[in-house]
């Protein structure tokens, strides 16, 4: 599955309940490059009570959490158009379920690459019911799980999955995240302890974070994202903007490149013979002289290209006599020489 460093893009919920608006965000996405658009799926009766609190109570419109949820559900024929038009644009289509139900919903209208909500890893939650229908890839965040806990679900999973087959996601969840505690010197370490993929989720809205995720190594990449920080919804404070999931798409293939590459001598490069006659020296008169003059050190001058008598070859010329008379806007050749 992964072209890395695999890039997502997750709109989760600032589709507002638009399906017109869900199709814009995945059209502006494609665009841009990033491998994956993805989604939450929140059904109401099955996950929320009108108990839960708003995390941010950004809506006037919404007088429970419950109701928020329910505004925004999709049906699953809408499901099915979303779906359909990330494989007409070529973009991977990703979603978080947060109940059983809705882990079975996404099975029935056929996807195969799943996220798991930080929230959602722990005993009787959906990554227990989820193991058990074998996806084809899963990723799984971590921002809610202590180091021994995040231990301890690499050893479930594995009981499961490959480990080529599954991804552990750095994460901090709390939104947006203060910048001093991302601590992504933890990537390293979740890489070197745990023979899976390693990525990075991303609530901190800092494009240099984010950014600095890729220069770690993450395997995969996943940030929030919205046409533009004035619009309403409850995560747009913890997401980056188009144009900046446009940067950080270009960054992360220049990068991948970039650290893929061998380490090489300069020589090996094509075009290095070309430049290093255009840029270097060769040797010539410092001023013209007439035939049968005797050369001495201060005759001598280097003038580009580097394509004739090599800098290093002056001694060989030296009290040598011209054969003719000899201009000083032009290299030297052997046949000037006596």
């Amino acid at each position: 599955m992964l072209k890395k460093p695999y890039i997502i893009a997750e709109v989760a919920q600032a589709h507002e309940g638009s399906l017109g608006l869900a199709l814009s965000y995945i059209d502006a996405l494609a665009e841009i490059g990033v491998d994956a658009v993805k989604f939450q799926l929140h059904l109401a009766d099955a996950e929320s009570t009108l108990n839960e609190e708003f995390r941010i109570n950004h809506s006037g419109q919404d007088p429970t959490r419950f109701a928020y949820w329910k505004r925004i559900e999709f049906t699953q024929s809408e499901w099915e158009q979303i779906i359909n038009h990330c494989s007409d644009l070529n973009i991977d289509f990703l979603c978080s379920p947060f109940s059983k139900p809705a882990v079975d919903f996404l099975i029935s209208v056929g996807i195969n690459t799943w996220k798991v909500g930080s929230g959602e890893v722990f005993e009787g939650g959906v990554l227990d019911h989820l193991l058990t229908c074998n996806p084809k890839f899963l990723i799984v965040s971590t921002g809610m799980s202590s180091m021994s806990e995040i231990h301890q679900l690499y050893d479930k999973i594995l009981k499961y999955r490959e480990p080529h087959s599954f991804a552990l996601m750095h994460c901090r969840s709390i939104y947006p995240t203060p910048i001093n505690d991302i601590s992504l010197s933890t990537i390293p370490l979740l890489k070197k302890r745990f023979n899976c993929h390693i990525g990075h989720s991303d609530h901190s809205a800092n494009i240099n974070v984010a950014l600095a995720s890729i220069a770690y190594g993450v395997d995969i990449y996943e940030g929030h994202v919205v046409f533009d920080k004035r619009m309403y919804g409850p995560d747009v404070s913890s997401s980056l903007t188009l144009d900046e999931f446009k940067s950080l798409t270009s960054f992360a293939r220049d990068w991948s490149l970039l650290t893929s590459q061998a380490p090489t001598d300069p020589a090996s490069v094509g075009y290095f013979d070309q430049m290093r006659n255009l840029f270097t020296k060769s040797l010539a008169l410092s001023h013209p002289l007439k035939a049968g003059h005797r050369l001495s050190h201060s005759d001598f001058t280097f003038k580009k290209p580097g394509t004739g008598i090599p800098p290093s070859c002056i001694n060989d010329y030296i009290g040598r006599t011209l054969r003719h008379d000899t201009p000083c806007d032009r290299l030297l050749l052997d046949s000037d020489f006596h």
